[in-house]
Formats: C-alpha cells, sequence, structure tokens
C-alpha cells in the first residue's frame, strides 16, 4: 500500500502544508500476470489509494484535482466535521468538477482510522467501483506499542472476462438488489494475502477496512489472540471478539490489536496465526511466518483504551428524539419487467419516499439533542445505512442498552429493526442513508438537520 508523509503540525502563525491529492483514471493490475492491467479509478495512481497521516489537532491541507471525466465529491467516512467538509453535493457543499481543483482545510478533532472517497448518491457507487478512494489515519496520544503496525483495505472488482471492469454500473437489479458484489478480491491493491515475519509473543496492530460498494466481509482470527481497540474511528471498549470472529460490513473499519502466542512455534499443529475472510470456504488476508525467540512470555498484558475524542459518556436516551424509518423497496429485483420500467433512482424508500436532497429533512433538531433512529428494513435483502456528520451507539434489540463502541455504520438484516443513538451536537444538513452504494443511488436515503 502506498504510503505517503504526515502533514507536518505548522508553526504558530504558519500555514499547514498542503498535500496534493489527484482524482483520475489509471491502470492496475488485479490479476496475477499474464493477465492484462485493468482501466480503474484512482487517487495519485495507487490501489486501494493512498494512506494520509496526521496528528489530532493538525489541520490538513489537501489540494484535490479532479482528473476525472465528470464531476466527484470528496467524503471522510466516520470523521466528524463541519458540515460544508461533509462532502454530499447540493446538502452541503458542491461537486468538484472535472477539471478542478478543491481546496480542502480539514480539522483533524478525532484521532483514529478513517476512509475517504466520493460519496455523492448520484455517482459514488460507479467511482468507488471502478476504485476511487483512500485512508486517513490521525495519530493518537494513546495508541498501543507494537512490533508492526499494518492496514488492510479490502476491495472487490467486478471484472469480465477480458480482465475489464464489467460496465454494469447503473443497473436496476444491482440496485435493487445485494448491490455490486465482485469476482476478484485485492488484499491492499494486492491479490494476494500479506505477510508478516514476527516472533513469538509479538504485539501487531491491524487496522481493516470494507472498501467493497456491496460486499460483507465475515473474519476470523486463527492462532492469535485479537483485540478490538476502535470502531468507525473511534475508541472502543477493549474486548476480545466472540470465537475470533468479527463481520465487517460496507464502509466499516476495524482497528485491533493482536497478540501472537509466546510459545507458539511453527509446525506444531496450532493453527496458522492468520486473519481469513470466510467467502466461500475462506482466504487468508493475512499471515504470520514465525521466526526468532519468544520477545514476551506469558500472557499478553492488557491493551489500553484509545482516546475518547471527547464523546459524551452517555446518551440521554429518557429525553431523546426518536424517530422510526421504515425502509422499503418499490420492486421485486427477479421481476425483470418491473425492474425494466422502474425509475432507477427510486426502487428504494424511506417512510414512502425515495431519496432527494431537495425534499424536506427526515426530522429536524435543535443542537445537543439526543436521537434514537429506529430503522426498520422491511425487504429480504440485507441493507447497511451510514450516519452522517455523528457517530452513534447501537442499541440492544430488547432494551436501551449498547454495545460498547461506536458507529457510523450499521447491518440491518432482512425483516428486522436496528437503533442508533446519538447526540446531535454537529450543526448542519445530515446525509442518512444506504452504505450499499447502489442502494443509495436506489433513492435509499434521506436527510436530517442540526440546528
Amino acid at each position: 500500500m502506498a504510503v505517503i508523509g504526515a502533514p507536518v503540525r505548522a508553526a504558530a502563525g504558519e500555514a499547514p502544508r498542503v498535500r496534493g491529492l489527484r482524482a483520475a483514471a489509471a491502470n492496475w493490475s488485479l490479476r496475477p500476470p499474464p493477465a492484462p492491467a485493468s482501466a480503474i479509478l484512482s487517487y495519485d495512481d495507487t490501489v486501494p489509494g493512498p494512506v494520509i497521516f496526521a496528528r489530532q489537532g493538525d489541520e490538513i491541507a489537501l489540494d484535490l484535482e479532479n482528473k476525472l471525466a465528470g464531476s466527484t465529491s470528496f467524503h471522510i467516512a466516520g470523521m466528524r466535521l463541519p458540515n460544508a467538509l461533509d462532502g454530499i453535493p447540493g446538502l452541503s457543499g458542491k461537486a468538484i468538477a472535472s477539471l478542478e481543483r478543491a481546496e480542502l482545510r480539514i480539522p483533524a478533532r478525532d484521532a483514529g482510522f478513517f476512509t475517504f472517497g466520493p460519496a455523492d448518491p448520484a455517482s459514488a457507487a460507479e467511482q468507488s467501483g471502478r476504485g476511487l478512494g483512500g485512508v486517513l489515519i490521525v495519530a493518537d496520544p494513546k495508541d498501543p506499542e507494537v512490533e508492526a503496525d499494518i492496514v488492510l483495505v479490502l476491495r472487490d472488482w467486478r471484472l469480465d472476462a477480458s480482465g475489464a471492469l464489467e460496465d454494469s454500473f447503473g443497473e436496476r437489479a444491482l440496485r435493487a438488489g445485494s448491490g455490486r458484489l465482485g469476482n476478484v478480491f485485492t488484499i491492499g491493491g494486492l491479490g494476494e494475502k500479506r505477510l508478516l515475519s514476527l516472533a513469538p509473543g509479538a504485539r501487531f496492530r491491524v487496522r481493516i477496512a470494507n472498501a467493497c460498494n456491496a460486499r460483507i466481509l465475515p473474519l476470523r482470527f486463527e492462532g492469535m489472540h485479537p483485540t478490538l481497540i476502535g470502531v468507525s474511528g473511534q475508541q472502543s471498549a477493549s474486548f476480545t471478539p466472540l470465537h475470533g470472529e468479527m463481520l465487517l460490513v460496507p464502509g466499516a473499519r476495524f482497528d485491533l490489536v493482536c497478540d501472537i502466542p509466546s510459545d507458539a512455534r511453527p509446525g506444531e499443529g496450532r493453527p496458522e496465526p492468520q486473519i481469513r475472510a470466510m467467502i466461500g470456504e475462506g482466504f487468508p488476508l493475512l499471515g504470520v511466518a514465525l521466526s526468532g525467540e519468544p520477545v514476551r512470555r506469558g500472557e499478553p498484558a492488557p491493551v489500553a483504551w484509545l482516546s475518547d475524542n471527547g464523546l459524551p459518556e452517555i446518551v440521554d436516551l429518557r429525553r431523546s428524539t426518536r424517530i422510526d424509518l421504515k425502509v422499503t423497496r418499490s420492486v421485486d429485483p427477479a421481476n425483470a419487467q418491473a425492474l425494466a420500467g422502474a425509475d432507477a433512482a427510486k426502487l428504494w424508500a424511506l417512510n414512502g419516499k425515495s431519496g432527494s436532497l431537495s425534499a424536506p429533512p427526515l426530522f429536524s433538531v435543535k443542537r445537543g439533542t439526543p436521537v434514537v433512529i429506529a430503522t426498520t428494513n422491511t425487504t429480504d435483502a440485507p441493507i447497511v445505512m451510514k450516519l452522517n456528520g455523528h457517530v452513534a451507539r447501537l442499541l440492544h434489540p430488547r432494551d436501551d442498552g449498547w454495545v460498547p463502541y461506536w458507529v457510523d455504520v450499521v447491518l440491518v438484516a432482512p425483516n428486522t429493526t436496528e437503533r442508533l443513538a446519538f447526540v446531535a451536537d454537529n450543526p448542519g444538513r445530515w446525509l442518512f442513508g444506504g452504505r450499499i452504494l447502489e442502494h443509495l443511488a436506489g433513492g435509499q436515503f434521506g436527510w436530517f438537520e442540526v440546528t
């Protein structure tokens, strides 16, 4: 993965260093040789895009040049930014037209692990599906000490027999169905697992992002002790995932510290330390080759919590504004005749209305109001909903308790309801809609206002 140097904190009175970022067409080898390179879109001619580093409190200065054939947008998922920087044209800013530049000055308020890319409901599915995206890491003063630190950006690509990206963007069946699922998978731009060489007892950090348009990724950690420390770029209570398994939905980011057992030895019949994606029979994303003497012995030390980024300790549900949203689909994706006559931008609806940025808001609240959004998926397809401008607690299904981490995306299984609770403390007009990007393009969104 390409790693780009961090913006340097400016001295008092100095302007921050400006970093260029170029969105353009590129060619990239997505399959092993001798397969030809595929025509894609990227930032700075890299896949899965650059990794930009900053420190909490920095102002990140980006000069974004759009060399694409059409307009684009720029959104940082999970980072709580001023509304003008949210990157939703027609709602919170303007599109960046072809051959134009945008000067972005981004206050790194939150430490954490974030992804960036296009977010315009009209074009994000195609631009992201063609590869446009990147990573932003804002260092935390409480970052743990580790022997290795790695970023895994996971993406699938839908290629035809010639190796070209299949030109099915905009198809109604994809928008009404499960979204665009690829047939080629890359891990940090490569079609094979990443490999670390570590000693027994070593501790490493891995940040994992699902950059797929639609694919839900079950993960399994084998031969190691994983501890989750961050979700959606925000602090998590440190805990071990049940059975070493986690579900990474589109747009989600996990931050983990993994400990190799101090008594692990190669070839002793134990599972090889690895992280696997459990698609089909499963395949490795990251493997660990053991070598050398143990660097630590005994049980690993507890992992300290990351900084809380000033998030509230509690969300006062007793005085919350409660919003009920029913997600419906107008056409069965298996009904080809009905699909052919349907409006491709109005296949989904929230409370009976398909997404429109010029429509009235789903709700409007005053700054500081606790909000609970209950989203009911009335269809037989899984959906993923994304909250902009804020992060939320995911409430338990049977009571008002919540999971011990913050989220900005949530999976809503067929015929179920999920509830997000947050304090609406960021003024502006914010999108709430599908993170399966074909669903977003098909009208699965609305917006809310914080005054």
